[in-house]
């Protein structure tokens, strides 16, 4: 998806939800940054992205990720923490509906 946004700047941790459990939960922690133009992603891309298994270049690229997820309807048929993600980025402003 090509656009401008204001909210980029997104980096991943991860906190415990139960200090008894192994369960944890991605935490996100926004900047706000300048306007930038989005790129094009493919499938593969986006969704190594989220996992970590390919690193991104900026902060750009990785909003772009989860943009293109939501999009495309993937994050919705992936793994459920895709798409809980990307309805929290889009609750936050991060990412569009």
């Amino acid at each position: 998806m090509s656009g401008v946004t204001t909210f980029i700047g997104i980096a991943c941790g991860w906190q415990s939800m139960d200090k008894g459990r192994q369960a944890h939960t991605p935490i996100f922690y926004i900047t706000k940054l300048k306007k930038i133009q989005l790129n094009n992603m493919d499938n593969y891309t986006a969704t190594g992205i989220a996992e970590g298994f390919v690193e991104a270049e900026n902060e750009q690229q990785v909003i772009e990720a989860w943009q293109h997820l939501h999009d495309t309807g993937l994050a919705y048929r992936l793994q459920g923490w895709f798409g809980r993600t990307c309805i929290d980025l889009i609750k936050r402003g991060i990412i569009n509906e």
